[in-house]
């Protein structure tokens, strides 16, 4: 194969599976409003997940059509819902993610799965130490967002995604969910078997 032959083979598949990261973010926002923001993210026990102060969704037909929603809980405004029932996905969000004692706030651009604005908690103020605690705290976030990842990816590859979840989380856009916890909890577990 020459070069320019793979760089189109990577060029499609950026193509073809750009629609991951803002349906990795529907599923984010399901699942925190399904389990009340408390999420059990395996390695890492329960934290709380929800998106914050800002969402943007965008046509998937015309990225010029955006609906940008900002102020307290936007995810659960009246016109969220709408703009996912008119075809739009969210593109870009602040999420809260509090794990015990350490509370992160941070931008999640879906596109390029990129986390901007990030706001980590203090816990060391002065010395040498602060830049490794830095360090440290980054790399759990980025640890307990790949934990996340896993599990949407283990749904999305399996049939269950099709079959069960995505049917559910359509009917959830539509303000009829009727997916429980333990039901989830079961499709999680097929789908990892």
């Amino acid at each position: 194969m020459s070069g320019q032959e793979h760089a189109s083979v990577d060029l499609d598949t950026v193509e073809n599976t750009r629609f991951i990261g803002p349906e990795f973010l529907v599923w984010l926002w399901f699942k925190s409003e399904l389990f009340g923001s408390e999420l059990d993210v395996e390695g890492f026990g329960t934290i709380e997940v929800w998106l914050d102060t800002q969402l943007v969704l965008e046509s998937q037909i015309d990225s010029g059509e955006r609906t940008t929603l900002k102020g307290m809980a936007p995810s659960g405004s009246p016109e969220a819902l709408t703009a996912m029932k008119q075809g739009k996905m969210p593109i870009r969000a602040r999420i809260q993610l509090n794990h015990g004692k350490l509370n992160f706030s941070f931008t999640f651009d879906a596109v390029s799965f990129a986390i901007s604005n990030l706001k980590i908690p203090a816990v060391v103020e002065e010395g040498d130490e602060v830049f490794y605690e830095r360090m440290l705290l980054v790399e759990q976030l980025d640890q307990i967002i790949g934990a996340l990842y896993t599990e949407y990816l283990t749904l999305r590859v399996s049939p269950l995604w099709e079959g069960e979840l995505a049917p559910a989380m359509r009917d959830w856009v539509q303000g009829e969910t009727e997916l429980t916890v333990r039901a989830y909890n079961g499709m999680l577990k097929r789908a990892g078997a």
